[in-house]
């Protein structure tokens, strides 16, 4: 049974705009839904404004992330690892929820080495 508010209809539009087997070159359809399920999980986390304070951050997650998904199977893996996380929480499960986060964290940021390298001029100290 879901528990997050909001995830099964989450679900549904994510599957509408991707089929299996569309893991590179749509990033523009992966972005939108990728901040909801974020908002949506802050929301069931009891911290609705967690997504506000990462706005910092999400100019440079947009870059790699259009960097890196038109080239790889990245948007699978996220989508996959964003199944995890809702189903650790709605399975009220704490360390799975973090550690399953932590690893969406990593995966995000593995490539920004390489890319920083292959694209300086996108990137600022």
């Amino acid at each position: 049974q879901v528990r997050v508010p909001g995830l099964r209809a989450h679900r549904r539009r994510r599957h509408r705009r991707h089929h299996p087997g569309a893991g590179t070159g749509a990033p523009e359809r992966f972005f939108p839904l990728d901040e909801e399920f974020h908002h949506l999980l802050g929301e069931a986390a009891g911290r609705p404004k967690v997504w506000e304070s990462m706005a910092e951050l999400k100019p440079l997650m947009d870059r790699v992330g259009y960097l890196v998904m038109t080239s790889t199977p990245l948007m699978e893996v996220l989508l996959a690892q964003h199944t995890r996380i809702a189903q650790a929480v709605n399975d009220r499960d704490s360390l799975s929820a973090e550690e399953n986060m932590r690893a969406h964290l990593r995966e995000i940021l593995r490539p920004l080495p390489d890319l920083v390298r292959q694209y300086p001029d996108l990137f600022t100290d």
